[in-house]
């Protein structure tokens, strides 16, 4: 994905399990009703600041919101 807000229906990403990666940043996910249940900060550096990835179920209806370039794969 690359950096700003994503729309699970508009953007066609299905739902699901991912695991979100690759990125430098915060990351949001926030439900149908704008709360927000996925706020992690990505960060392959190591610095103790962030994780390098993340897993969490992407619910119908949901925005993601990224402020850098990440990598979203889907999980079984």
């Amino acid at each position: 994905l690359q950096a700003g807000m994503w729309f699970q229906e508009t953007d066609e990403i299905p739902a699901g399990r991912y695991t979100v990666s690759n990125g430098d940043s915060n990351f949001f996910v926030y439900d149908e009703d704008g709360d927000i249940y996925v706020n992690v900060i990505l960060d392959d550096s190591n610095s103790g600041w962030g994780v390098s990835e993340y897993t969490f179920v992407l619910l119908k209806g949901s925005i993601i919101e990224t402020n850098s370039p990440c990598t979203l794969t889907p999980v079984e």
